[in-house]
């Protein structure tokens, strides 16, 4: 029994990689720069959709920070000092190893999608400084939520074999429920909408103007008319005109 307790530990101990944190910590660093960028150029391109488009990774990034899955791990591993943990804790656990899977997944098509979209408005030469910072920042996601793929795909397939070995305590969690064998992204392929690499031409209808539309106009409160300061502005004026005189005839 103890032998057993000291595999499963050790299994949960080592299924976040030093690198997987390291990575996880440098792509929330990209979307908090990505983040900022956004809000640096909102009022030059508000309403465009390439920059509605990063705002929606900075979006992914932070649902997949609140996930926080190095704490997680360390919760479920706190549960070993009164011995084996409730499969209720290893479900728990493992929904949440399986939603950060998804994101980054997600992130991954979605990222590789706005890529190619930057890349063809560089070659219409359009923002050149804007769009160079774009891309390495989206290149740099995209790189990061690819090797976390692979690290996170990895762990949720050793960790799910552990879960069917720990036992139920009190109530059932969620009831008829167990984690999917393997998993699959089938759904978010399909999503042609948002996160197919194939269809990123579709984003939006003419990829070459998409940074010379004007700016949609914001909705702004009227300042109150001041007449008095209208009276001061006309009279100032008068006062600083030339009167000409026409000279009289003399009889």
């Amino acid at each position: 029994m103890l032998e057993k307790l000291h595999k499963i530990e050790n299994i949960i101990k080592t299924l976040i990689t030093i690198q997987a944190t390291n990575d996880l910590k440098k792509l929330f660093d990209e979307g908090a720069l990505i983040s900022r960028m956004c809000c640096k150029v909102k009022k030059k391109f508000r309403g465009e959709k390439l920059f509605r488009r990063l705002k929606q990774v900075t979006v992914l990034i932070k649902k997949l920070y609140q996930l926080n899955i190095p704490e997680v791990i360390l919760n479920l591993l706190s549960a070993f000092e009164n011995g084996m943990p409730t499969k209720q804790a290893g479900q728990w656990s493992g929904t949440r190893i399986l939603a950060a899977l998804h994101l980054i997944d997600r992130l991954q098509q979605f990222s590789k999608g706005i890529a190619q979209l930057i890349v063809k408005v560089l070659q219409n030469g359009q923002c050149w400084s804007e769009m160079n910072i774009a891309l390495a920042m989206v290149s740099r996601v995209w790189i990061l939520s690819k090797a976390l793929y692979k690290s996170f795909l990895r762990s949720y397939n050793r960790y799910r074999p552990v879960v069917n070995q720990l036992k139920m305590a009190g109530s059932e969690w969620l009831p008829n429920f167990e984690l999917p064998e393997c998993f699959n992204s089938s759904l978010i392929e399909n999503d042609k909408k948002y996160f197919s690499s194939s269809e990123s031409e579709e984003l939006v209808e003419n990829p070459g103007s998409v940074m010379c539309r004007k700016p949609e106009p914001e909705s702004f409160v009227k300042k109150r008319k001041r007449p008095g300061k209208q009276i001061r502005m006309l009279q100032e004026k008068r006062k600083h005109k030339i009167k000409v005189v026409k000279k009289q005839k003399c009889i």
